[in-house]
């Protein structure tokens, strides 16, 4: 999980990007990334147990390429952050 000041200010520096947290070989997105996400590529929503405010969207490394695709597709581009 990344702290909510971090994900705010990595979106103020890319604002037109969805921005995906790599680590381990899994992707995540949160808040209104993860909301975008799951909405356009039918991903579940996650709630954080300790902040009900908190959601995320996440993926194997595998469905990356076929995920980027679609939101190229859709007007949307990425940007990949490792942790």
């Amino acid at each position: 999980m990344i702290e909510q000041s971090r994900f705010k200010r990595l979106k103020a520096l890319y604002d037109n990007q969805i921005l995906l947290f790599h680590f381990n070989g899994i992707y995540e997105a949160f808040y209104e990334d993860a909301t975008l996400l799951s909405n356009l590529l039918g991903l579940p929503i996650q709630t954080q147990l300790a902040e009900t405010d908190v959601v995320s969207v996440h993926f194997s490394h595998k469905r990356l390429s076929k995920y980027r695709r679609e939101c190229v597709k859709n007007g949307y581009s990425i940007k990949i952050i490792d942790l």
